[in-house]
């Protein structure tokens, strides 16, 4: 058996899994591989977490999920001569690992899940410590709690604990004979397309010794994931992870017992119930358990339950006359869309503003793209042109993906924002409002991204408008922006003239016989001369 001195020195970039103190156990004769779990990536197959790194995220009560990861690790424990400085040999060189899981939303808030994982390794150098074979790993149950929830979850803040059973393969670096207990601090921060988590913690184990200058006992881990979302037809994102962990009783000291990989890859939803993962990594120090590469692939699968709707209430009433016979059928006449002339973009149709291009804003946020601008411009020059229009609703509506509560929020801060923009146009804050109504009226049901673009959509509805004998308001000529007091100048819409009355015909002065004469007296009959006044 070759001489090791344990305390391996970090290198970056050296990438080799080091755990060669657990190789040097006091019987050489005897050593068959070491029951010491060596595993860097410890999925919780929670809603919206990244491989290895727990997020505080929840979807609906009840929402379960359930899936598998796989991953190929070359070279995670190697054997190292430190008289030498040079490795003599891989202990593990290839290992085949995979986790089944599940995971169950109780709440908006509380999330429970268990993790079932095995590995298979072969293909080792040194036959004296080789460990080749297939096993099962220790059983992971465990929950997180979210003590901070944001709106939109822009800001979640949680806590989680769980327990590694001692059920697997021992002598295999797949399992340890104690129980193992993990806890943890998790934080998550999200804008837009963009989520960036952390999840540090505390596992405490029983202690494996060796002859040698190493021990492995409780260690401090430290995981960090970012996610970077693209377009939304791509139904695409970018993650990237972060892990580390260090033995707390050599805490930062470098060597075997200090470990650091990174892991970089793509996430593909197919459709909101599934997602995949697929990246590669690699160790960044000698700390054991870190790799040459490390390729991993997973899937997720999610059920939400939905409540069953209410049931109708029967009242017992005296049963109504027989209904009249149906009239005729009428042939429907299907809506025709609106025709819009060239260069315009807006128009009244009957109590609606009909635009002709949908308003498209960065995904997952309000901020509105800078080619909608002329869009939403043309609705505000028709408000600043009609006084007839006393009151227009612009009505935010989102696509079925995601929760209903970040749905109608999304769609309400959508609307709230074109309010805001119409306004810095001229239009008098009075004269509109906003509401959001999320998914709940879809313009077309289906889950194709052609279907979901269109049901992502604002409307401008004329609630109020002014006959033309009614008295129209004037508007301030200026106003002070509610969000940030600012002034802005209104414009105030030309009010059409009202309609011009006709006036009867004069009457001529006719008198007939019977009448009396202006001065009084009797008028003569007709055909009589007047006498001339003398």
């Amino acid at each position: 058996m070759l001489l090791t001195q344990l305390r391996t020195t970090a290198r970056p970039g050296a990438l080799i899994g080091w755990l060669s103190a657990l190789l040097l156990l006091p019987s050489a004769a005897s050593a068959q591989g070491v029951s010491a779990d060596v595993e860097f990536i410890r999925p919780t197959f929670g809603y919206g977490s990244f491989q290895g790194v727990a997020v505080p995220l929840t979807k609906e009560p009840l929402a379960f999920r359930y899936g598998a990861l796989v991953q190929y690790e070359l070279n995670p424990v190697t054997l190292y001569n430190a008289l030498t400085e040079s490795e003599t040999g891989s202990v593990v060189t290839n290992r085949g690992n995979f986790n089944l899981g599940a995971s169950i939303d109780l709440s908006r808030r509380v999330t429970l899940n268990l993790v079932l994982p095995g590995a298979l390794n072969w293909g080792a150098e040194i036959p004296e410590f080789e460990a080749d074979g297939f096993g099962l790993s220790d059983i992971g149950v465990g929950g997180q709690a979210i003590l901070i929830k944001m709106p939109s979850d822009r800001f979640n803040l949680g806590l989680r604990a769980g327990l590694l059973l001692p059920t697997g393969r021992g002598d295999a670096y797949m399992s340890e004979s104690g129980l193992r207990t993990s806890s943890g601090l998790l934080a998550m921060v999200q804008f837009g397309p963009l989520r960036v988590a952390t999840d540090a913690g505390v596992m405490t184990r029983k202690l494996i010794e060796t002859d040698e200058d190493f021990n492995l006992s409780h260690e401090f881990q430290w995981n960090n994931g970012v996610r970077v979302g693209l377009p939304a037809a791509t139904r695409t994102a970018i993650t990237a992870q972060l892990m580390s962990r260090n033995v707390l009783s050599e805490f930062l000291k470098g060597g075997a017992e200090n470990a650091l990989e990174v892991v970089g890859g793509v996430q593909v939803m197919p459709s909101e119930a599934v997602t995949i993962d697929v990246g590669a990594g690699r160790g960044l120090t000698e700390g054991y358990g870190t790799t040459d590469l490390r390729i991993l692939s997973a899937v997720t699968i999610q059920h939400v339950t939905k409540p069953p709707p209410p049931k109708p209430i029967i009242v017992e009433t005296t049963p109504p006359p027989p209904p009249p016979p149906p009239p005729p059928p009428v042939e429907d006449i299907p809506d025709e869309p609106p025709v819009f002339e060239e260069g315009q973009l807006a128009m009244i149709v009957f109590d609606q503003i009909v635009i002709k291009d949908m308003l498209e804003f960065v995904v997952d946020t309000n901020i509105l793209k800078d080619y909608s601008r002329p869009t939403l411009q043309a609705v505000a020059d028709i408000l600043n042109q009609d006084a007839r229009i006393g009151h227009l609703v612009v009505e935010g509506h989102a696509s079925q993906e995601g929760s209903f509560e970040h749905n109608y929020e999304l769609a309400e801060s959508r609307a709230r924002r074109v309010w805001e923009e119409m306004t810095l146009m001229g239009v008098h804050p009075s004269r509109m409002s906003y509401r959001g109504l999320g998914e709940v009226v879809p313009i077309k049901e289906g889950e194709d991204e052609e279907t979901l673009q269109l049901n992502r959509r604002v409307e401008f509805h004329i609630v109020r408008q002014f006959e033309a004998i009614e008295d129209m308001p004037d508007y301030p000529r200026s106003v002070r922006l509610p969000w940030n007091g600012d002034v802005v100048a209104v414009i105030q819409p030309k009010k059409p003239e009202p309609p011009k009355e006709e006036k009867p015909e004069e009457e001529k002065d006719e008198f007939d016989e019977f009448e009396v004469a202006p001065t009084g007296e009797e008028k003569p009959p007709a055909g009589e001369p007047t006498e001339a006044p003398k």
